[in-house]
């Protein structure tokens, strides 16, 4: 067969349960031929291959452990799709950034660099694969054009291909004839020099657009769509959170035809009046030491902090808006994890403060899957799937590692508690800390000579707990220069999102918490929202 791959069998699924729960996994030979032991029990049998196999596989095979033969139907990746990206009709040179194909049922996934005649040409199998660009850079003389394909549906590229087929197709780039320019300041009026990260987030709901701007001595200046609404924020570093600074309130702005606006985003400054303040307990009334909480805003601020020995805990915010307030509490002892279902809204529009909150934690409505440590040979093509069906391919010599080394391990621990939240991104449930060391535990550098893949699962239920649409959904590393997630280049298919990533650090899927700058009196935001008899003025929500 001479290819690449590793068999796997996993328990059939029973009722709610999610889990990808993997009991044996064996390599193919150079006979496409495998053996495992089983346990008592049905199964399923599928097969992982590399990116660039030639084959891909149809479905999984149901066997018994009573089985002694089983056969995995595979099919050839013998289709081409290929074609060009242009501008005006012509074709679009010197771009750098990939094709992706996925498809509608399996959620398969291809993936090829653009040429520097901007033609790509992917080999896929059969089947009907919707097509997405992404663009990391343009040519300095080129006019601006958005970075990657609309996820709307009436904009999507859809391909049907039979086996043996070659099929062309033409990916016309948009052109982005707008201009937004700003400044950062503190609140002395001075620019930032450094610290400061802006971001632009399209807030009409007519498509998705978003984008991070470098900043150059307290000034930026970034294209985007006109026609459209944007909200304008920045994150900061933590040097300037340690000086006592907080985000910029975000700013709302219209770019009209042809149009250039220009904003300035001043830091927010926290003062000892201005707080949240309130106690982190369990449903049965203990009160939780060392729990991490969280506030943000829909003005683009957020805060976190940790609870005292009794509990108590107080976060320095600002006036003039709302907050969402949250927590969640890892036991030292046994390892549970509890996290608040029902975060509180808090009205500061005309207050200074609101003391008295009481966060309540219990057991999270999701499943902390265990983490997995696997030894591999990083001059051969890797891949494996957690327990909750989340997958990570690693090519062959992406590892930076040296010459003639034979044993690497991955690492990849789950992480419920104390993940960031903002406005823009939140994690799905849970994120991953994921990493690779040698054989005596040394960590290797965080970056990859290639790119590797992450596919994170999800379902309905997922979404739902998150008040999210897939669309929305994307894949993020944890930014410490930024104190908040950085979203990957990310396909999303039914049921799995696609990433390619270039180092490990912390990874989830996230989605955003909510609409930046919108009120939350008409933002969806805050649908569920309960009020709380004798609260003065905050509430309780249970879109967690």
């Amino acid at each position: 067969m001479g290819i690449e791959g590793w068999v796997y069998a996993r328990k059939v699924k029973v009722g709610s349960n999610d889990d990808f729960d993997i009991v044996a996994e064996a390599r193919i030979n150079e006979r496409g031929r495998f053996e495992m032991s089983l346990p008592d029990g049905e199964f399923l049998l599928g097969i992982w291959l590399s990116d660039d196999a030639p084959y891909s596989m149809i479905d999984e095979t149901p066997v018994h452990s009573d089985s002694s033969e089983a056969t995995i139907k595979l099919k050839a990746n013998d289709a081409t799709i290929s074609g060009t990206l242009t501008l005006d009709g012509q074709p679009a040179s010197n771009l750098v950034g990939d094709v992706f194909a996925v498809t509608e049922n399996f959620g398969e996934w291809a993936s090829v660099a653009i040429n520097k005649d901007g033609a790509f040409e992917l080999q896929v199998g059969s089947g009907k694969w919707v097509l997405y660009y992404n663009l990391e850079y343009l040519p300095h003389d080129m006019t601006p054009v958005a970075l990657q394909s609309s996820f709307e549906e009436e904009d999507l590229l859809l391909v049907e291909v039979e086996s043996g087929t070659a099929t062309k197709v033409e990916i016309p780039l948009v052109k982005i004839e707008g201009i937004i320019t700003g400044t950062v300041v503190d609140d002395t009026g001075t620019l930032i020099a450094e610290g400061a990260y802006v971001w632009i987030e399209r807030v009409d709901g007519k498509d998705k657009f978003s984008r991070d701007i470098k900043l150059g001595d307290g000034t930026f200046q970034a294209e985007a769509p006109v026609n459209a609404e944007f909200a304008i924020g920045a994150y900061i570093s933590p040097a300037l959170r340690m000086d006592g600074y907080l985000e910029p309130v975000a700013k709302t702005v219209k770019l009209t035809e042809l149009g250039t606006v220009e904003v300035q985003l001043t830091l927010g400054r926290k003062k000892d009046e201005e707080y949240l303040s309130g106690i982190v307990k369990s449903t049965n009334g203990t009160s939780l030491a060392n729990a991490f909480v969280y506030a943000w805003s829909p003005e683009g601020q957020g805060v976190e902090g940790k609870s005292d020995a009794n509990g108590s805990f107080r976060l320095e915010v600002s006036t003039g808006s709302h907050w969402i307030v949250g927590a969640d509490y890892v036991d030292e002892e046994t390892g549970a994890i509890l996290a608040v279902r029902k975060e509180a809204l808090i009205d500061l529009t005309k207050k200074a403060s609101q003391e008295g909150i009481e966060l309540v934690l219990e057991a999270p409505e999701f499943v902390v899957p265990d983490g997995i440590v696997e030894t591999f040979d990083p001059s051969r093509d890797f891949t494996t799937v957690l327990p909750d069906g989340t997958q990570i391919f690693i090519p062959a010599n992406a590892a930076s590692v040296t010459e003639g080394t034979k044993e690497v391990r991955l690492l990849a621990e789950p992480i419920a508690s104390g993940l960031s939240r903002n406005i823009n991104e939140k994690p799905l449930d849970y994120g991953y800390s994921i990493e690779l060391t040698d054989a005596d535990g040394k960590e290797i550098g965080h970056s990859f000579n290639k790119d590797v893949r992450i596919s994170i699962a999800y379902d309905a239920t997922n979404l739902e707990r998150a008040n999210t649409k897939k669309d929305d959904l994307a894949v993020s590393f944890f930014s410490a220069d930024k104190g908040a997630w950085e979203n990957a280049s990310a396909t999303v298919a039914e049921g799995r999102i696609h990433a390619k990533v270039n180092h490990f650090s912390q990874w989830a899927a996230t989605a955003p918490s909510g609409t930046p700058g919108a009120i939350p009196a008409t933002n969806p935001l805050v649908q569920g929202l309960t009020s709380i008899e004798g609260a003065n003025g905050w509430y309780q929500s249970s879109w967690f």
